[in-house]
C-alpha cells in the first residue's frame, strides 16, 4: 500500500515522526520525509525483514510515548514475528495533549483483553515536561489468529474504580494529598458507593530537579498526572484523567478529575471520547460487528474521533456508521471480516453490508 500524507502541522513532527518511523520498521514500509518539522511524508512497500525482536523509538524530547503507542501497537500486534519482542518507547509518559501512561494500563489493556489481545505496559521511567526521559516497555500478543469484535453499549453497574496518581521528582507529598482528596470524592459519586476503590501513587525517584529556571519558572509545584478508570459489571471501562504542570491545590485537582468521571457516568456513555478514538482501528480489524456508545457529536471536545473514523475507512476498507441515541450519546458501529495475524493491510477485503 502506498500512502501520502500532506499539510501536516510541523509541530506534530517535532519528535522526528517517531510514530511513523515505528510503523515503517514494524511493517517493512519505506518511509520518506518523516523528519523533524516535516509537513508531509509518504510510504511505499519495501520487502525487509527485522533482524531483532525489540523495536526502539526515542523522541529525544518530552514527546508523548502514549501517542507513539497508539500508532505502533496495531501493526505490532499483526506483524511482529518475535513472540518475546518489546516496544521500547522513550520520551514523555505523562505530558499534555496525550493520555497518561496509566491510561494504557488501566483502560486500554482491559478493553483490548475483551477483544482477545493481551497488552502489558510497564513504566520503566516516568517522563514529564520539559525534561522527558521516560520509558515505556510494551509487550502484546493476539490470543488467537484474529481479534474479536467488541460491544460496549450496555453500561451496567460500577464495580470498581482504579487509579494512579503519578508525580515527578519531589512530588510525594502533593501526590499523597491528591490521592487523599480523590478517595472520598469517588465514594460519593452516584452509583459508586459500593464500588471497590484502589488508587496507587507512583513518584519519580530522586531529589527535585532544579533544571532550566527559564523553562520551569512558571511552575509553582511538581507536575502530577491522575488517571481514573471505572469498571462496570458489563466490561465497560470509563476513563477520566488530568495533568497539571505545577499543582498547588490538591483538592481542586482531585475535584476536577472526579468531576470529569462523574459527568461521564451521568451521561450514559459506555466509553469516553479519547478511548473511543483509540478503539476504532481495532474495531475495523476485528471479526464481526463492533459497537461502542460514546459521547454525542455535539459534546466532543475535539475532532479526533471523526478524523479517525474518516481515515480508518480509507485505509482499511471498512465502513463505520454513527447514530444518535435518545440520551444524547452516539452509537459507533462497523462490521468487518477480520484480519488474520500477519495479514495487516496487504489484502483487499470486500466491504460488508451495514450492520442491522
Amino acid at each position: 500500500m502506498e500512502l501520502e500524507v500532506v499539510d501536516i502541522d510541523g509541530s506534530t513532527m517535532e519528535g522526528g515522526g517517531q510514530g511513523s518511523n515505528l510503523c515503517a520498521e514494524i511493517t517493512g514500509l519505506e518511509l520518506m520525509g518523516a523528519e523533524k518539522g516535516s509537513t508531509a511524508f509518504s510510504t511505499k512497500p519495501l520487502i525487509r525483514e527485522r533482524v531483532s525482536g525489540d523495536v526502539v523509538a526515542d523522541a529525544g524530547t518530552a514527546g508523548a510515548t502514549t501517542l507513539m503507542l497508539q500508532v505502533a501497537l496495531p501493526p505490532f500486534l499483526f506483524m511482529n514475528p518475535f513472540p518475546d519482542a518489546c516496544l521500547v518507547l522513550r520520551g514523555g509518559t505523562d505530558v499534555a495533549y496525550s493520555p497518561p501512561a496509566a491510561h494504557a494500563q488501566l483502560v486500554l489493556a482491559p478493553l483490548l483483553a475483551l477483544m482477545g489481545v493481551k497488552l502489558d505496559v510497564n513504566v520503566a521511567r516516568r517522563g514529564f515536561n520539559p525534561r522527558g526521559g521516560g520509558e515505556l516497555r510494551v509487550t502484546s500478543e493476539m490470543l488467537g489468529n484474529q481479534i474479536h469484535s467488541i460491544d460496549l453499549t450496555t453500561r451496567g453497574a460500577v464495580v470498581a474504580i482504579r487509579g494512579t496518581v503519578a508525580a515527578e521528582r519531589g512530588g510525594s507529598d502533593v501526590a499523597a494529598a491528591v490521592r487523599a482528596s480523590i478517595l472520598p470524592l469517588l465514594a460519593a459519586l452516584p452509583g459508586c458507593q459500593e464500588a471497590e476503590l484502589h488508587v496507587d501513587i507512583d513518584v519519580e525517584p530522586g531529589a527535585p530537579e532544579g533544571g532550566n529556571k527559564k523553562k520551569r519558572k512558571h511552575k509553582q509545584g511538581p507536575s502530577v498526572s491522575v488517571q481514573l478508570a471505572a469498571t462496570t459489571d458489563t466490561g465497560c471501562v470509563l476513563s477520566a484523567n488530568l495533568l497539571q504542570d505545577g499543582i498547588t491545590n490538591a483538592g481542586a485537582a482531585a475535584a476536577a478529575v472526579c468531576g470529569e468521571l462523574g459527568a461521564l457516568l451521568a451521561s450514559g456513555c459506555c466509553v469516553d471520547e479519547h478511548t473511543a478514538d483509540q478503539l476504532i482501528v481495532y474495531m475495523a480489524l476485528a471479526k464481526g460487528t463492533s459497537r461502542i456508545k460514546c459521547p454525542g457529536a455535539s459534546s466532543l471536545s475535539s475532532q479526533h474521533l471523526p478524523t479517525v473514523l474518516h481515515f480508518v475507512e480509507k485505509v482499511i476498507d471498512v465502513r463505520f456508521f454513527t447514530s444518535a441515541t435518545p440520551d444524547g450519546c452516539q452509537l459507533v458501529e462497523c462490521t468487518a471480516y477480520g484480519r488474520m495475524k500477519n495479514q495487516w493491510l496487504t489484502d483487499d477485503i470486500t466491504e460488508l453490508p451495514p450492520p442491522k
